[in-house]
């Protein structure tokens, strides 16, 4: 699973900076940013690459902007630094109830000799699975400005997320009786903390970036 998740993290990491490299958007000039994540509970049970976190974290609150925002390391003198304190995250366990039901319908499969419809009745029997979970985190978000503009900015977010998702799991009988999804899409483990910081979180740090730039801007640096 390490080797899998360290795959995506390159490939994540290569499709990011192509798409930087080709931005027509972006004023000329960069506005560099690290972004530091801290689970000092270890909240996350080894469930989240943080790094990669990090990164889904950059690509979403700069998606809308027009601004060329850069991701550097702390040691390379950002202008901000964004700190994400992963104080709470629980993922409750996934309920899952299986159900069969037997359908069936009546189609036409000829004529007799005076031409009347002659139909036959299909049966199925379908195996239908219904998944519930869901999760909930506590996340603190502060930005410091290191550029000497009179900003800086801290929130605290408790955000909850639930799936309720529902599928057929086996069609035995009449295949074409059945009208539901053979297979619903259920969220990975390691992209829940992304879906509860994409509720509220990400939006309000992309308007502070905003902000700051729009300051930046007036104040002529």
């Amino acid at each position: 699973m390490k080797n899998l998740g360290f795959l995506f993290l390159i490939l994540f990491v290569f499709g990011f900076k192509t798409k930087e490299n080709v931005s027509s958007n972006a004023p000329n000039g960069n506005i560099t940013i690290a972004i530091n994540i801290h689970d000092n509970n270890n909240t996350t049970q080894d469930l989240i690459n943080l790094d990669f976190f990090k990164l889904q974290l950059f690509d979403e609150i700069r998606k809308f902007q027009k601004v060329s925002y850069v991701l550097v390391e702390n040691d390379e003198h950002p202008e901000l630094i964004i700190e994400l304190d992963i104080e709470e995250f629980k993922l409750w366990p996934k309920t899952k109830t299986v159900s069969s039901s037997t359908e069936s319908r009546n189609i036409r499969v000829g004529q007799d000799e005076r031409g009347n419809p002659i139909y036959e009745t299909m049966r199925a029997n379908i195996t239908t699975v219904r998944a519930k979970r869901k999760a909930n985190a506590r996340l603190n978000a502060s930005i410091t400005n290191k550029a000497g503009l009179p900003y800086n900015y801290q929130e605290t977010f408790d955000t909850s997320y639930s799936y309720d998702n529902r599928f057929v799991e086996s069609v035995h009988g009449d295949q074409f009786i059945n009208k539901e999804s053979q297979r619903g899409g259920e969220p990975r483990e390691g992209d829940i903390l992304f879906l509860l910081s994409k509720k509220e979180l990400t939006r309000k740090l992309s308007l502070q970036l905003r902000r700051y730039y729009d300051a930046k801007k007036s104040a002529g640096k």
